[in-house]
């Protein structure tokens, strides 16, 4: 495992105690940006250990907003999803959508799921 999914999930781990459960209803996003990042897909162990590590921090950053959406390289559904959802009045539509770099730190995401009403 790498050191960028050691540190996912080391994240994972240490702010996994502070996550609370609360229900999110469309608008009320306080006009936080929606985050996307792009799995790599390549077919190495360590891309598949990205795969997993993230997936789990969606599910948890996630748990009292959309804040993460993640994108495939090589399965273009997940961008069709986020496409569909962004327009015409629906879920998502209106959200900033920001590409998340690799210089960003994945506890600030998760320090916000934990600290949102």
């Amino acid at each position: 495992m790498n050191q960028t999914c050691a540190s996912l999930l080391i994240g994972l781990l240490l702010s996994a105690g502070e996550i609370q459960a609360a229900t999110w209803r469309p608008g009320k996003d306080g006009g936080k940006p929606l985050y996307l990042y792009t799995l790599a897909h390549d077919g190495t162990p360590t891309s598949y250990d990205e795969s997993l590590a993230v997936a789990s921090l969606q599910g948890i950053i996630n748990r009292k907003s959309p804040e993460l959406y993640v994108l495939s390289r090589k399965n273009t559904r997940p961008q069709f999803w986020l496409d569909l959802l962004a327009k015409d009045g629906r879920w998502l539509e209106g959200r900033e959508q920001k590409r998340w770099r690799t210089s960003m730190r994945w506890s600030s995401l998760l320090g916000r799921a934990s600290k949102a009403p």
